[in-house]
């Protein structure tokens, strides 16, 4: 909320996450009048994400009672159903099996892949600016 009430980011701002077995990347995007302040405020603020106290226990409960609200409402689509057992992404689990390994999620694993995948190294930045103005 520090960078929307500062005007640094606006409501569009957003991110995606896209996980496959040979690769995996986060995307942030969003529009601002101040890109390259937007991207050193937003990487500053990932970079330091084990220092944040809203890293936590107890939002990470509310966390994954989110993602299993999901998980139930997605099973309402019979093609979100079939689309995931197309998908051998997780070896011998199933879309079936996602609620157990959801619940089993430890803020120490959180910690530990956020620590591994979380690498200033491996941050690239794109800008796109109108034309013309």
């Amino acid at each position: 909320m520090k960078l929307y009430n500062e005007g640094i980011i606006d409501d569009s701002f957003g991110f995606e996450f896209s996980l496959d077995r040979e690769f995996h990347f986060a995307d942030f995007s969003g529009d601002t009048d101040e890109p390259k302040l937007a991207a050193q405020q937003v990487r500053k603020i990932i970079l330091g994400f084990e220092k944040d106290t809203e890293v936590n226990e107890k939002n990470l409960e509310l966390l994954k009672k989110k993602m299993l609200g999901k998980y139930f409402q997605s099973l309402n689509s019979i093609e979100y159903i079939a689309n995931q057992f197309t998908q051998s992404l997780y070896g011998a689990y199933t879309l079936f099996d996602l609620p157990e390994a959801i619940e089993s999620i430890q803020l120490a694993d959180v910690l530990a892949v956020g620590s591994a995948f979380l690498v200033a190294e491996t941050f690239s930045e794109f800008y796109m600016e109108p034309q013309g103005e």
